[in-house]
């Protein structure tokens, strides 16, 4: 089962090998949080956007340590394919060199057609299992607004 967890996926990124992140910089959290990380870290600090410098491809920020940065747009949000080939890309890069420790904070859906934030978090916690258990990885999930921790907490709903 993935570790759920609520905060800043850039401070857990200090206790992880790998941390694939999904979201975009603008006038947002993110860019706050990027911003203070890459400050105090000399091979990030050249980086202004790195969803846009850097996307999807590893970047060693430390020995070891490593950021995965997946862009979508703020409106459209990202489908599940592309969630998870995002995200496949990344566990398969990791696999590839020997890392066994992941977290991510998941993309939500926002536009018609992509799943919203809860039926997101659902389909994402079945997907960080299935990973787990084909790839023998670790994988934690973690949101600034506790949505994973929320989302194990509501009662099922049964139709």
């Amino acid at each position: 089962m993935p570790m759920l967890t609520q905060g800043n996926i850039f401070d857990v990124a200090m206790r992880t090998q790998l941390a694939v992140v999904f979201g975009h910089i603008g006038f947002n959290l993110m860019s706050m949080h990027w911003r203070a990380f890459a400050h105090r870290t000399p091979k990030l600090s050249d980086l202004a956007n790195p969803f846009r410098e850097r996307p999807q491809q590893p970047i060693e920020w430390s020995e070891g340590r490593w950021l995965w940065m997946v862009p979508y747009a703020e409106a459209e949000g990202l489908t599940d394919a592309e969630h998870e080939r995002a995200l496949g890309e990344a566990v398969t890069w990791a696999l590839q060199n020997s890392i066994s420790s992941i977290v991510t904070n998941g993309a939500s859906g926002k536009s018609s057609g992509v799943r919203s934030k809860g039926t997101r978090a659902e389909w994402l916690i079945a997907y960080a299992k299935t990973l787990e258990k084909s790839h023998g990885v670790a994988i934690a999930l973690m949101s600034l607004r506790g949505v994973y921790l929320a989302n194990m907490q509501a009662p099922a709903v049964t139709g």
